[in-house]
């Protein structure tokens, strides 16, 4: 049996799950009822919550982006979140 332990760090998988701009992990869990399954809670990016309200689950949709050759060339992530209208309304800096 071949084994190993990844060690990855936040902002691996930031990128890695392609998470917007802002995005910070807080935490990373294995529900012990669905295996196979990681949820990672993130903060600056999703819904307004307030304290004690539940947090929003979503799902995200992988897209596969080929050549004209048939080859995979980049997958990307839509995880449905909405749009950080703070960052569009910036002035910028001078």
């Amino acid at each position: 049996m071949k084994l190993a332990i990844l060690q990855v760090s936040p902002d691996m998988l930031r990128e890695l799950f392609q998470l917007p701009e802002g995005a910070e992990i807080l935490d990373l869990r294995i529900p012990l009822d669905y295996r196979g399954l990681l949820e990672v809670k993130i903060c600056g990016a999703g819904w307004e919550t307030l304290e004690g309200q539940p947090i929003q689950r979503v799902v995200g949709t992988v897209t596969r982006h080929f050549d004209d050759y048939g080859n995979e060339v980049q997958k990307s992530i839509d995880w449905g979140l909405p749009k950080n209208d703070h960052a569009e309304q910036e002035e910028p800096h001078e």
